[in-house]
């Protein structure tokens, strides 16, 4: 999940910053068997798989607008709250390479200094004159502009979200406030490195820091900020996601009428990293951060994947060693849940790795640990359960959905990956293909240090 920084308006003694954050196409109306509320658009979109109703929970609304721009609405009613969240697929990953940083200082742009309809930080005050949260995350392939706001400000909210990319004001001393801004956000703490997410997903454009802010930002001209703004932060390049207390119907609607004005767009595909089909032996690369105790699998990013890899990830932590390790052997699991690319690294400590993650996995898929990977299922079900309860996590969820997966009418537990959970685990071989799916285990990479040779490669294979 990327990590998001709250946004805050400048104070009012600092007087020249002005701101801080394919399936067969149905026919247009209702899909078969629901009927929609009165007044509720009819848009043409693809249908979702049906699933059971008391099994997958409530309903969402999945559409694409003639303007390109994709909405997903969710009922919450847990509070009287809405979040929302404009998610633009673009991020660190785009940057050019002389200017590492730039998509952050962009989104900071956009969140800060407005434009011809949006005063100067007027989305954050707000959002936090009325109590609420106005945030933004950055990542290697997503921006998120997030807010959380009580139901009075609810319209407000969705207002400025319709109007934040549009012809934002661009003047060197505007852009020099927002360079001011951005610069205070520290680096980003993540588990996984960008030297291993670039190793990992083969991809040099991961390894350099995203928050970076550099003289070279400053000289920046005025028409390569534009074209920057206008080629990458379009409607047709994002996702609003919505949770409020109300019917998806309801929000759709009111969606439709603040974007309406929009021209009609053709959403672009944007690539998304595939598993790799390389043979199951870790491949050895060398990067600042590496242990050649380490393993590090690219995660298919789709909720059921990254449900079963936390599943996976707790119950490798909690085995104990077996009759065959040394004393000294520890297992390690953690997971970088990006919402684009996200990674899991395996550490052995006191052992090798390509023998020891084996024999572990081995172990819990056959049969002899079955029951801490059941255990793990129930408190990862639960605890991802909760988290559903909460409107903005719950949003947050939604916006890490595969842009490729679309239909009008879906389920909220398939989206969230809540249904993946739902069935015990058993003596089924099945779960090793669960596995399989959510580690993408024939991509692992054998993380070295500086000062070990990357044409030593393992001979072992994995399971």
């Amino acid at each position: 999940m990327l990590p998001a920084s709250e946004a805050s308006p400048p104070p009012a003694s600092s007087p020249t910053l002005e701101a801080v954050p394919p399936k067969e196409p149905m026919e247009p109306g209702a899909p078969p068997g629901e009927t929609l509320e009165p007044g509720a658009p009819e848009i043409r979109t693809t249908p979702s798989t049906s699933l059971d109703p008391e099994a997958m929970g409530s309903k969402i609304r999945d559409v694409i607008l003639e303007s390109g721009l994709r909405v997903i609405a969710a009922e919450d009613n847990t509070l009287p709250v809405a979040a929302i969240i404009l998610a633009v697929e673009t991020g660190s990953k785009d940057d050019p390479a002389a200017l590492p940083g730039l998509t952050h200082a962009l989104a900071y742009h956009l969140l800060l200094q407005g434009n011809r309809e949006l005063a100067p930080t007027r989305s954050i005050a707000t959002a936090h004159g009325g109590g609420g949260l106005a945030l933004l995350a950055t990542g290697v392939g997503q921006v998120r502009f997030e807010s959380v706001v009580p139901l009075a400000l609810f319209e407000d909210a969705l207002t400025t979200e319709s109007i934040r990319l549009r012809a934002p004001t661009l003047s060197s001393a505007a852009w020099e406030d927002t360079l001011a801004w951005a610069s205070r956000d520290p680096p980003q703490r993540r588990t996984a490195t960008g030297a291993i997410l670039a190793a990992a997903y083969e991809d040099p454009t991961l390894a350099h820091e995203g928050r970076k802010i550099t003289k070279e930002l400053l000289q920046v001209d005025l028409r390569t900020l534009g074209s920057e703004l206008a080629q990458r932060f379009r409607y047709e390049r994002c996702t609003l996601v919505i949770v409020a207390p109300q019917s998806p119907d309801a929000t759709l609607a009111m969606v439709v009428e603040r974007f309406s004005d929009l021209p009609p767009r053709k959403r672009p595909s944007v690539p998304f990293p595939q598993p790799s089909t390389r043979g199951q032996a870790p491949r050895a690369v060398r990067v600042p951060e590496g242990d050649g105790r380490v393993l590090a699998w690219r995660i298919p990013n789709s909720p059921p994947s990254l449900a079963w890899a936390r599943v996976w990830c707790r119950a490798l932590n909690l085995q104990k060693r077996a009759a065959a390790d040394d004393r000294q052997t520890k297992v390690r699991c953690v997971l970088d849940e990006d919402p684009r690319r996200p990674l899991i690294l395996i550490g052995v400590g006191g052992g090798d790795p390509t023998k020891v993650i084996p024999d572990r996995i081995r172990r819990l898929a056959e049969g002899e640990d079955r029951a801490v990977l059941e255990e793990s299922r129930v408190a990862v079900q639960r605890a991802l359960a909760l988290e559903l309860r909460q409107p903005l996590q719950l949003a947050r969820q939604l916006a890490t959905t595969d842009p490729t997966v679309i239909g009008d009418t879906a389920w909220l537990h398939e989206r969230t990956g809540l249904f993946a959970l739902r069935d015990r685990v058993t003596a089924s071989p099945t779960e090793v293909v669960r596995f399989e799916d959510a580690l993408a285990i024939g991509h692992a990479i054998r993380l070295l240090s500086a000062n070990e040779d990357p044409k030593q490669e393992p001979k072992e294979d994995l399971p």
